[in-house]
């Protein structure tokens, strides 16, 4: 059994940023990619109620 939308929820959960320095190749700008990457994925569904 993989990792999909059905059986799976992730939380992200970041406490830096939104300076220029987190931007800029920091904990922010990857966190970024990594939120974009899931939502493409359809893995990240933003917030919703179980």
């Amino acid at each position: 059994m993989g990792i999909t939308p059905k059986n799976t929820v992730l939380v992200v959960l970041c406490f830096e940023g939104p300076d220029n320095y987190s931007m800029a190749g920091g904990l922010g700008d990857k966190i970024t990619h990594l939120t974009s990457t899931l939502a493409d994925l359809d893995l990240l569904l933003g917030l919703r109620e179980p």
